[in-house]
């Protein structure tokens, strides 16, 4: 009976096949994911966040952990000078800083980790502090008082050639 109807409408059968192919393409390039669906701090605090931040930064969720990629460009930083390594971390706690001022406070406090990778030229240095840590920074202006809540809450990992 229902095979009788479409041969008699042939415009709803090619219909009925059209929108099933874009359901399965669209499956499968990810649009029905169920995890790109769900809302986690993470996603909403990168919300506001990639509004602001350069163009040489990209920014991912993975569950409830924040990852920040900063590839700086050459021209970046002054690395003229042999010991370089304190621009580095200066550079890190500036994007430290930047993230947590951009980012809402009560989002940004409900994130489990935040993993930042600074990169440039082969060095690369990696940090990662919890959300609660981080989002302080945004109410401290006193640069001892960053440096040392800084030193205090945020692991690193340095990898310079």
């Amino acid at each position: 009976m229902v095979a009788k109807f479409l041969t008699k409408n042939p415009v709803l059968m090619i219909g009925i096949l059209a929108v099933t192919i874009l359901m399965f393409d669209l499956n499968r390039r990810g649009y029905f994911n169920r995890d790109n669906l769900m809302p986690t701090s993470c996603r909403s605090a990168l919300v506001k966040l990639d509004r602001r931040i350069p163009d040489y930064w990209s920014t991912s969720c993975q569950e409830n952990t924040m990852n920040v990629v900063i590839d700086l460009p050459s021209n970046h930083l002054e690395l003229k000078n042999p010991n370089y390594k304190p621009a580095f971390f200066r550079e890190l706690a500036n994007a430290l800083v930047t993230i947590s001022t951009h980012s809402p406070n009560d989002n940004l406090e409900r994130v489990d980790w935040i993993k930042v990778s600074l990169k440039h030229k082969g060095n690369q240095v990696d940090a990662i502090s919890e959300g609660k840590f981080l989002s302080k920074l945004s109410t401290m202006k006193d640069s001892n008082l960053i440096a040392q809540h800084i030193h205090n809450t945020v692991k690193v990992k340095e990898l310079f050639k």
